[in-house]
């Protein structure tokens, strides 16, 4: 039995080489969403989410200009699309962090660290839109992300479509939205939150 279970391992142990050489990984090609230059692969900043939609993949996380006024953000600050040719923007993306992102009721809706969707207007105009702190919807028309009916007080860390509602959850001082306490999870049915007690 013992000789039998050691060529079994040997043959395992051939073939498993092979098989591990045939998996290869790959870079994504140049996105130009980096302060101040192309990166010659990635996305440059530090990826807290990936998410499939409609045969594009949305990459989340604390990368871009932050509403800079450079020409040098096109793309993604702080979200991303890739369709695995092109790099794309959702509108003109967040100031900050993105950490969590969920496709409900026909909109993009984004939660993070951030504290406004960029607006594309800076000094002496406000660079942000209001009411989108840590919490902010893209709907796909137009370049600006809009307000989910009130800002959240704290950032959005994880959101789950079911069952016909949105649930966002957020760190421990996440205690309220839109008027409504709560501990540290909301349900939102696309009108209003309930705190699920």
């Amino acid at each position: 039995m013992k000789k039998v279970f050691c060529i079994a391992m040997l043959i395992a142990g051939c073939q498993l080489p092979t098989e591990l050489a045939a998996q290869k990984w790959h870079s994504l090609p140049n996105p130009v969403i980096a302060p101040y230059h192309t990166m010659p692969v990635g996305v440059g900043g530090t990826v807290f989410v990936l998410k499939t939609l409609n045969n594009k993949l949305y990459i989340g996380g604390g990368f871009g200009g932050g509403c800079s006024p450079s020409d040098d953000y096109p793309f993604g600050n702080g979200i991303a699309t890739y369709d695995g040719i092109n790099w794309d923007s959702l509108g003109r993306g967040l100031s900050g962090w993105v950490r969590t992102v969920e496709y409900y009721n026909g909109e993009f809706y984004a939660g993070g660290d951030f504290s406004y969707a960029c607006s594309g207007k800076f000094w002496p105009d406000p660079p942000g839109i209001y009411n989108t702190e840590y919490l902010a919807k893209w709907n796909g028309i137009g370049p600006t992300w809009l307000p989910v009916d009130s800002p959240t007080p704290n950032r959005s860390i994880l959101m789950l479509k079911h069952k016909g509602d949105l649930y966002v959850g957020g760190n421990t001082a996440f205690s309220s939205v839109g008027g409504v306490s709560c501990s540290h999870i909301v349900r939102y049915n696309g009108l209003t939150w309930d705190n699920m007690q």
